[in-house]
């Protein structure tokens, strides 16, 4: 028996071991990953690594550990291994490290080490499907000492991964008439931190264009030599990429304009360093940059195109401009001279340009031409590819980080002894200054905001003392007034210095008020006090030549910014403007000195002042419909028209403390069809029509007569009036109208709170439609703020109205669920989930009974998250409240968050009897 037993365990020991030994490999192994590598002259596949179950010793493998075999198109083919190493993460590295990754070095020159052909007839690249077999040939002895025997199994690689072009984000921008503009942006690693870093802006060659949003950081390291580590380390930058369309050119008008359509979406959306813009292109590339840069030489700081051309009669706006151009003398594609094309690009050569930048009186362009024969193998293909050393110098690069835009200055003489002088422009536009001269001294208005030695750019133009005076205390005004020895500013603009973090000193400046008199000898400013831009802001008249210098009080001709902090309300800016228009009416051919100059559309004259305070009137009275603000400042900024005249203001600062209008509404077109109207608490309603009737959601708690307000934006429509639920802020003015819906389960809140009587509204349920013709929304019901509670989904147009049902956001005390009648927090999680069970996925933007702007879908997971951290943890979550004070709420995020959200609670009501 027991010799029995022995055969019988001799033959299953062999069995397992037959079954271990073939499939050892496959089943050691769990993944092979595919690792490519950009070099100066495209993408290789580099390196594969291997997963195993457990760590690797350093010397459990080695190069002759296993074969590679590729498949690349229709090619098949061994790659040669040069090195093999364990490592912690599927990544290559100067030296190994123990780790469950086993890392496969290949030689980048074997002949099927590339990843894209080119077909010269398209003028397209494309990129190979990638197909890489492994095998182990050797045993592998792993830290734990198991051995894993060699095996016949090809294990086949399945995720890929690219060192550098994996970390840029894929974006696209949209232009009016619906092109898309793909590109690839890199973030530099503390880009989430209050730090503005410079933009390098990257056009690829023509063979990379496409839809993948992928070759142009594959074909070179045109962009990604700027994203580097180590140029990462030394100046951390954003990197922008575009991919031209398969059929288009960076020179042709709609590519064009959509790279700066990019620009400026990425300007809005990260903090860029306006005064470090930079932009570099090669081949079709590099005719795009000095298309760009030709057509916008305000915006970069400098260029670096590289085997190009462009235009050399256009290049006088460019003669400040540091330029480092490169080519190759014996370029075969676009020669280094003479006329040149690519597509429908015409031009002319590198050298051409830099001569005639040259003959313009540049002193800051600098040009390298490869002599014949250094553009060659081994360094690159042929002498098309002068980028390989062109971004290889890193000379150059460093050349390029140096440029800012922000220590140089222009000037225009507008009359004798009277000039214009402009810093750069960047996010917030040049700034303008006004240098003039009297036959004693000179007077500076403003110092911009530049960097540079404004006060030797100064003595270029006059040898008189110069004194300065500040219009107002932003720091795009005061940027170099330090540089100076007397300075004039309103003490009344002093405390605005901590809020915008003006670092210049105001002590030692000298106070200035309405009437005072800056004498210059044969010429005097008389000083008019506009506060509203500003508490301090100021405008200067020399009444004898009929000049005004205005700053920013009454903007420059485009708009006047008060939607920012530090302003006055806007009642008291409309004050300043029927005081300053009284003054000015006695001045015929007033010339107005603006603090921005590029934003002037047409010279200013007092009809401009008139419409302004017309604008500023008609706002007070809830007369006109403004649009959003694209840089909403506090949140609250919108936009509004009048004649020649428009206004950035705030919902939140239209009255002086005590002066509101509580008659009075103010509408905004917050999306497309979608007005909002808010009252003096900020209150919002929704307004919005169909073909057969408008639809007004919720009624706010004005006292002006809401029905006649609305009537007039119905257009003889009639109105229905839906109630999302019972509390005084939303049902205020429901009684002016014959057609209201209100949940039933509302009446109480509605008796009791509101002090109205719901029993002449129609109820509302789970389910019904309110068809307005060519526009319908869904009834939700959404138990919790109130028992009646609901939210309102457009499907179509991809909107949720949620009145309070979700809170506002905010991380102050969004959602109140404190009051009486409210559920346990347990129950309004779940009834969260419930809801959006049904609609998640259905609408994109939600809007709130009391925010201003549109919240993103992302805030229900913050509200959620946040309910499910207090259900988890109890009063052990719960922080003191913001709004109000005094109660204890929960949070998820913060207030530099967009979803953060916060749910005030009554401890003492937190669950239900079954969670307890």
């Amino acid at each position: 028996m027991k010799r029995y037993c022995i055969v019988i365990g001799f033959f299953i020991l062999v069995a397992v071991l037959a079954s271990i030994g073939p499939r050892a490999f496959a089943q050691a192994a769990s993944s092979v990953i595919l690792i490519t590598e950009v070099l100066p002259t495209g993408e290789v596949a580099a390196a594969l690594a291997v997963e195993y179950g457990t760590a690797i010793e350093e010397s459990g493998v080695a190069a002759a550990t296993y074969t590679v075999n590729a498949t690349v198109g229709d090619k098949t083919a061994a790659r040669t291994i040069t090195r093999v190493y364990p490592n912690d993460v599927p990544a290559r590295d100067a030296k190994g490290k123990r780790g469950q990754y086993v890392i496969i070095e290949m030689d980048p020159k074997d002949a099927i080490a590339g990843t894209m052909t080119y077909d010269p007839q398209a003028r397209l690249a494309t990129r190979y499907a990638l197909n890489y077999e492994v095998t182990q040939v050797k045993e592998i002895i792993a830290a734990n000492g198991m051995k894993y025997p060699a095996s016949a199994v090809k294990l086949k690689s399945g995720k890929e991964r690219t060192p550098i072009v994996d970390d840029f984000k894929k974006l696209a921008t949209k232009d009016n008439d619906g092109n898309t503009l793909n590109y690839r942006l890199f973030l530099p690693a503390a880009a989430e931190k209050d730090k503005r870093f410079p933009l390098v802006i990257f056009l690829h060659g023509v063979g990379e264009r496409g839809a993948d949003n992928a070759l142009q950081l594959l074909g070179y390291q045109g962009a990604l030599v700027w994203a580097s580590p180590e140029n990462q380390r030394k100046n951390p930058c954003y990197v922008a990429a575009p991919q031209c369309p398969p059929t288009g050119y960076w020179t042709d008008d709609t590519n064009y304009h959509l790279v700066l359509k990019m620009l400026d979406d990425i300007q809005h959306s990260y903090a860029i360093d306006f005064g470090r813009i930079y932009i570099t292109g090669l081949s079709m590339g590099g005719f795009g940059t000095w298309k760009i840069i030709q057509n916008n030489p305000d915006v970069f700081a400098a260029a670096m195109p590289v085997c190009g051309g462009g235009d050399p009669a256009n290049v006088a706006a460019l003669k400040d401009m540091p330029i480092w151009a490169f080519h190759a003398a014996d370029d075969p594609a676009v020669p280094v001279s003479g006329p040149l094309a690519i597509g429908p690009t015409r031009g002319m050569g590198s050298r051409d340009m830099v001569a005639a930048l040259k003959a313009a009186g540049s002193t800051v362009v600098q040009y390298t031409q490869y002599e014949p024969g250094y553009v060659a193998p081994p360094l690159a293909p042929n002498a098309h590819f002068s980028w390989v050393p062109a971004y290889g110098n890193q000379a150059a690069i460093d050349w390029m980080f140096a440029q800012t835009k922000t220590a140089q200055y222009k000037s225009t003489l507008l009359q004798p002894g009277l000039w214009r002088i402009d810093d750069f422009r960047g996010g917030f536009g040049s700034a303008s200054m006004y240098l003039v001269e009297g036959k004693d001294k000179a007077l500076l208005i403003d110092t911009g905001m530049g960097t540079g030695d404004l006060a030797g750019y100064v003595r270029t133009l006059t040898k008189l003392p110069v004194e300065v005076v500040l219009t107002h205390g932003h720091p795009d005004h005061v940027g170099q007034a330090n540089q100076f020895d007397k300075v004039y500013m309103a003490q009344k603009d002093v405390a605005l210095f901590g809020l915008f973090g003006i670092k210049t000193d105001p002590a030692r400046f000298v106070n200035i008020q309405a009437g005072d008199t800056i004498d210059l000898g044969g010429k005097a400013f008389e000083v008019i006090a506009i506060p509203g831009h500003t508490p301090g802001s100021i405008a200067l008249l020399d009444a004898k030549d009929q000049l005004l210098a205005t700053g920013d009080a009454i903007g420059s001709g485009s708009n006047v910014w008060m939607h920012i902090p530090g302003t006055l309300p806007l009642d008291q800016y409309w004050v300043s403007l029927r005081k300053l228009e009284a003054k000015l009416k006695g001045f015929k051919h007033l010339t107005y000195l603006v603090g921005h100059q590029w934003q002037e559309k047409t010279p200013i004259t007092l009809q401009y002042v008139t419409d302004m305070r017309i604008l500023v009137e008609k706002t007070l009275h809830g007369e006109v419909v403004a649009k959003p603000y694209p840089d909403g400042g506090d949140g609250m900024g919108v936009v509004a028209e009048y004649g020649s005249a428009t206004l950035d203001y705030s919902l939140s600062n239209l009255w002086s403390a005590g002066k509101a209008d509580k008659t009075k509404y103010q509408a905004v077109e917050t999306l497309p069809g979608v007005i909002m109207i808010r009252d003096y608490s900020g209150d919002n309603m929704y307004f919005m029509k169909g073909t057969q009737k408008a639809l007004l959601i919720d009624t706010g708690m004005g006292g002006g007569n809401l029905r006649e307000y609305v009537g007039r934006l119905a257009g003889g429509l009639p109105v229905a009036v839906v109630l999302t639920h019972g509390h005084p802020d939303h049902v205020g003015q429901a009684d002016q109208f014959h057609q209201v819906y209100l949940s039933r389960k509302d009446d109480a809140v509605a008796v009791s709170i509101s002090n109205v009587d719901p029993s002449r509204y129609i109820d509302i349920n789970e389910g019904d439609v309110m068809d307005l013709g060519g526009r319908a929304l869904k009834v939700l019901s959404f138990p919790g703020h109130t028992p009646g509670s609901i939210v309102l989904l457009d499907e179509t147009n991809r909107l949720l109205f949620t009145g309070d049902a979700v809170g506002t956001q905010s991380a102050r005390g969004g959602l109140w669920l404190h009051l009486a009648g409210c559920p346990y927090i347990d129950e309004y999680l779940a009834t969260l989930k419930t809801v959006r069970a049904k609609i998640d996925g259905k609408y994109d933007l939600l809007l709130t009974g009391h925010n201003q702007k549109a919240v993103a879908p992302q805030y229900l997971d913050y509200l959620q998250a946040a309910a499910q951290k207090l259900v988890d943890q109890g009063e052990a979550a719960l922080v003191p409240s913001l709004r109000p004070t005094g109660l204890k709420m929960v949070v998820h995020g913060d207030d530099s968050d967009p979803n953060a959200a916060s749910i005030i609670v009554n401890p003492e009501h937190l669950f239900s009897p079954q969670r307890k």
